[in-house]
């Protein structure tokens, strides 16, 4: 860990001896009410906010995953008021917000200036960020796509970006996310759900914890012919061939008198040494109308696991109706290879809404401690609605257990 540019804090001990993941999940899943604080650095009358070395219980949706060196290192979009919000874990109990940038003492504890402390991403150091700001900010991303929309969402953050996947390819590390473009879609409507027209840019660094750098200069990355564009880029590896996919979603058309629609779609493609696209791209599932999936699919996250291909998405609306009840779930189908194709093997989604989480989607597989099949993925607890905060129904992270049948079905274990 010393050999990155940023160090990650030290875990942090939450409870005392041995307690297995199944344990874990059943205690968060049996709690009657949702956490009271964000951050361990809560007070009377705040949440607390995403400080380094502390844990994390806000906002952090969309979750991606990834191990490296023996440290799981889980990222979101806008946790906390950063473009890359990184948490990091070696026994996937306890997390730890990722370390600031700076090793030094805050400026008002007798530190040098944070602005010519050049462990600071450059940046950070010259952005409009006060003082304090400059030296406590643990972003990953300090570079973001210069093409997207400008938008003022905090003093740091001014492009608005979605559900970030990030893998290693070479010597590099690479992470791609959704920007929005536009406020209208590409066939000039607005989009009915208010979100506006998104693109697929690439950021690159020489750590997982970054600093992130956007590399796409003056365009997106790559951006679907679709009203809608491209979202939730998920990068995955053949751990046979080492060969590097991305699969992601296509907005898909919503018809008008002159245009039959289509649903929305699936995508892979293959990557190169660099990390751009290569060859031809497939689809590997549409929304399948009139069942729990509802009016899309999206979200998509691809795994090799005991010689056979999984793909999980999420599918229907993740917004919640006014009883604080979502109908976004988690499904996954079976597939011939990396670039499939593909087929649902259940007519029912592998994880839904319980007694007291709903919304659970934005899963993401990985191989937990054990060599099992495992989820990472975010839900609202029902019914929570916080009045006195920006965020009033946070999307928490969470993990889940699966099993394989003898049929290469899955279930849900824990």
């Amino acid at each position: 860990m010393n050999s990155f540019p940023r160090r990650a804090a030290a875990l942090a001990v939450l409870c005392v001896g041995m307690i297995s993941l199944p344990a874990i999940h059943s205690a968060v899943g049996a709690a009657s009410h949702p956490p009271r604080l964000d951050a361990s650095n809560a007070k009377p009358g705040d949440y607390g906010w995403f400080e380094a070395g502390l844990q994390w219980h806000g906002e952090f949706a969309d979750p991606h995953i990834v191990k490296y060196h023996g440290v799981y290192y889980a990222y979101s979009s806008h946790a906390g008021g950063r473009y890359l919000g990184v948490q990091t874990s070696t026994d996937l109990v306890h997390w730890t917000i990722a370390d600031r940038w700076s090793n030094n003492l805050a400026p008002w504890a007798g530190g040098p200036n944070p602005r010519s402390d050049t462990s600071i991403p450059r940046e950070i150091r010259t952005s409009s960020l006060s003082d304090g700001d400059v030296w406590n900010l643990n972003d990953a991303l300090v570079r973001p796509a210069r093409w997207g929309l400008p938008l003022t969402l905090n003093g740091w953050m001014t492009r608005d970006y979605w559900a970030v996947g990030v893998t290693k390819i070479g010597s590099k590390w690479y992470a791609w996310a959704p920007v929005e473009i536009s406020r209208r879609l590409a066939d000039g409507t607005m989009d009915p759900e208010g979100f506006g027209r998104y693109c697929l840019t690439m950021a690159t660094a020489r750590s997982p914890l970054g600093p992130f750098r956007d590399v796409t200069g003056s365009h997106p990355y790559y951006c679907d012919s679709d009203p809608g564009g491209s979202i939730d880029p998920s990068p995955y590896v053949d751990p046979h061939t080492g060969a590097h996919y991305l699969t992601w979603k296509s907005a898909g058309y919503r018809g008008n008198g002159s245009r039959p629609g289509y649903p929305s779609a699936l995508k892979a493609v293959k990557l190169d040494a660099h990390g751009r696209m290569t060859g031809a791209i497939t689809t590997l599932l549409t929304t399948n109308q009139g069942s729990w999936e509802g009016s899309t699919v999206e979200n998509p996250a691809m795994i090799r696991y005991h010689g056979r291909w999984y793909l999980f998405y999420s599918a229907n609306s993740f917004i919640p109706n006014r009883s604080g009840h979502s109908n976004y779930a988690t499904g996954y189908a079976l597939c011939a290879g990396p670039m499939g194709p593909c087929r649902r093997i259940s007519s029912h989604p592998i994880m839904s809404s319980t007694a007291t989480e709903t919304g659970m989607g934005g899963a993401q597989p990985f191989i937990d401690l054990n060599g099992h099949l495992a989820l990472i993925y975010a839900s609202f607890w029902l019914g929570e609605y916080r009045t006195n905060h920006p965020i009033h129904q946070p999307r928490r992270m969470h993990l889940a257990g699966l099993t394989r049948r003898s049929d290469n079905t899955l279930r849900r274990s824990w």
